[in-house]
């Protein structure tokens, strides 16, 4: 088994959202941290292959979270299929 490094960005958004009562755009979340949407888009579709320690400093700070509410490392079948 190896690890991967995951994120739980759409869960905290889901969250916040439910939260707040209202759905929140990517363009909201971008201007609030200053993040671009192209990544803030990734984030949330999970196409992340790098984690620049800037980038998760704000979101951590935008949700009010601790990095192992963002990331995890997720066990994964590293056998070839």
């Amino acid at each position: 088994m190896a690890l991967k490094l995951r994120n739980r960005f759409l869960y905290l958004v889901t969250e916040k959202e439910r939260k707040i009562g209202r759905k929140i755009k990517y363009i909201e979340i971008a201007e609030a941290t200053g993040i671009s949407q192209s990544v803030i888009s990734r984030w949330m579709n999970s196409n992340i292959e790098r984690y620049d320690a800037p980038v998760v400093e704000k979101l951590c700070e935008y949700f009010e979270c601790d990095l192992c509410d963002l990331l995890y490392l997720e066990r994964v079948d590293d056998a070839p299929n």
